[in-house]
């Protein structure tokens, strides 16, 4: 083997050693973030669930699999064993003179590894734990709950009064209260588990909806806040695909619709071909005339 390849790839076992386990619970949590159907609070789930993962992996005995692991590893690949790197000695100008400090082969990797596990859950902390996310939390258990008929009614009213003092006049106290209490009898027993799960069913009663408009009001603007930017990012990831050489002269209004079709493509490969091809045909006799009636 290439002396520069073999040192590359004990490189690379090393930081496999160390990386494998947490990188993939955190890529888990990554795709898992990015799902349409993923609400505020199973996100919170998830990531607390990773957090507890990664706080395993510092205990002394998770360690010590994932070194005999990685030495396995390396031996299986014919790959030289984990080493420290030189030791470099500090500026003479911020050196007291001090001996520096001998770290073994395991301690050097192993203060690496907690390191890495350290930065993730700081960033996760980071991203979960603001007063925005609580409480859009709190107003997501709030419709849930309701619909499961699963808390209590001094709770609901704390949340009820934060939710409606949040959203000033959009939403009214005592309506929300009363139709909150009536949210149970919608669901005919059902589990609720999503906001999808409530407003269709909201949906499915037509005019009768009315009844529940101030529920209606407070999913609207649940909804518009959704737990994670997947989906719109996504539109930025298409758009080099949808508006290639062969389309440049594409109009704004053409792309925009494109781009939603291609992001929504669960709605739009139910569409009705018939259906689109007759209201195309006809929107003028010129199109009547060229194609005839569409069956």
């Amino acid at each position: 083997m290439n002396r520069h390849i073999k040192k590359q790839c004990e490189k690379l076992i090393q930081c496999i050693g160390c990386c494998c386990s947490s990188c993939l619970h955190t890529e888990c949590l990554s795709k898992i973030l990015q799902s349409k159907e993923m609400t505020v609070t199973g996100a919170m789930l998830a990531a607390e669930q990773t957090r507890l993962h990664l706080q395993h992996l510092r205990e002394p005995e998770a360690w010590t699999s994932l070194w005999a692991k990685c030495q396995e590893e390396a031996a299986s690949l014919n790959l030289g064993l984990p080493y420290v790197p030189r030791l470099r000695r500090p500026p003479r100008r911020v050196d007291q003179g001090t001996s520096p400090c001998q770290l073994t082969v395991e301690e050097y990797h192993r203060s690496i590894f907690f390191q890495l596990l350290d930065n993730i859950m700081s960033s996760m902390n980071s991203r979960f734990q603001q007063a925005s996310i609580k409480f859009y939390i709190d107003a997501e258990n709030l419709i849930l709950s309701c619909a499961n008929g699963s808390m209590d009614a001094n709770e609901r009213a704390v949340i009820i009064d934060s939710v409606c003092t949040h959203f000033r006049s959009d939403l009214d106290n005592r309506r929300l209260s009363f139709q909150l209490e009536m949210l149970r009898d919608l669901m005919f027993g059902k589990p609720a588990q999503i906001l999808g799960d409530v407003t269709s069913d909201l949906l499915n009663l037509g005019v009768a909806s009315r009844i529940y408009s101030e529920v209606e009001k407070l999913t609207t603007l649940l909804l518009v806040v959704p737990a994670s930017s997947a989906t719109a990012e996504r539109s930025f990831s298409c758009l080099r695909r949808m508006k290639a050489y062969l389309r440049a002269t594409m109009g704004q209004e053409r792309l925009n619709n494109l781009l939603v079709m291609n992001i929504h493509q669960d709605i739009s490969d139910n569409l009705d071909l018939k259906k689109v091809a007759s209201d195309f045909v006809t929107l003028n006799d010129y199109r009547r005339t060229v194609f005839g009636h569409v069956q």
